[in-house]
């Protein structure tokens, strides 16, 4: 008799995205890299987050909104405190969040890398492992 197995998973990538955009000052399509810094902005009680992009030729920023017009309230407190502290790890959590790119209509480059991660949604392994079934990969 034969058994079979199912393991899922989900590849995630291990570093921000790249914005390929036009860059006024290059005049060309560029790569814009996270500079993992974010602009806040208060218009009365409501809040502007962006997450900020760099030219990697010239060093042009472009601004990847997060939240718009968003009242502060709406927004939890930890992650304003981690917003207004350029918090790093959050700032590359958005960088992978392929959400909020297509939100911006922003094109995205896989990593020149090329790195990604493979996790199990059942059994999360551990960084780096890669489970298979009895054999493995």
């Amino acid at each position: 008799m034969s058994y079979s197995k199912k393991i899922e998973y989900e590849v995630t990538p291990k570093d921000s995205f790249r914005v390929i955009r036009n860059c006024p000052k290059c005049g060309r399509k560029t790569q814009f890299h996270n500079t993992k810094k974010f602009r806040v902005n208060a218009n009365g009680n409501r809040l502007d987050i962006w997450l900020i992009y760099q030219c990697g030729k010239c060093g042009q920023r472009f601004n990847l909104a997060i939240y718009e017009r968003r009242k502060v309230s709406s927004i939890p407190k930890e992650e304003y405190r981690r917003f207004l502290a350029n918090d790093e790890e959050l700032a590359e959590l958005y960088g992978r969040d392929i959400q909020l790119f297509q939100k911006n209509r922003a094109d995205v480059m896989e990593h020149p890398s090329g790195k990604t991660g493979c996790r199990g949604l059942r059994n999360i392994p551990q960084p780096g492992e890669i489970h298979g079934g009895e054999g493995g990969f």
